[in-house]
């Protein structure tokens, strides 16, 4: 059974607060790098595919599907040159199982469509 604590009495004393965390400067950027005009590759941050973006990556799997794996769609579209989709082989995957769901909501909300 746990001790009476009503009368004020503590059975252990009390602890300090937790010190603020040291932060790891930042590292300055590199003086006297050459400018390039090359490209980032990897996006800072991760940008979801619209609806449309969806369809049209279906619809070049249904053409394409005993042809091409899920891992060359996704390498095809990456490294298309005037527009690339950055998307993994699990999300086409997830896609291709949602594949009804996605095209009742274009059915449903033809806006949907349009781009970002």
């Amino acid at each position: 059974m746990p001790k009476d604590t009503t009368n004020g009495e503590h059975t252990r004393k009390p602890r300090e607060k937790p010190k603020p965390y040291n932060h790891q400067p930042k590292k300055a950027p590199k003086k006297g790098a050459p400018r390039t005009s090359g490209k980032v590759t990897k996006p800072d941050r991760q940008e979801n595919l619209t609806l449309a973006d969806w369809l049209a990556v279906l619809e070049f799997w249904d053409k394409n599907k005993w042809s091409m794996s899920q891992t060359a769609v996704v390498t095809h579209f990456k490294s298309k040159k005037d527009s690339s989709l950055t998307f993994t082989q699990g999300a086409l995957s997830w896609a291709i199982a949602q594949r009804a769901e996605l095209e009742a909501h274009k059915d449903v909300n033809p806006t949907a469509l349009s781009s970002k």
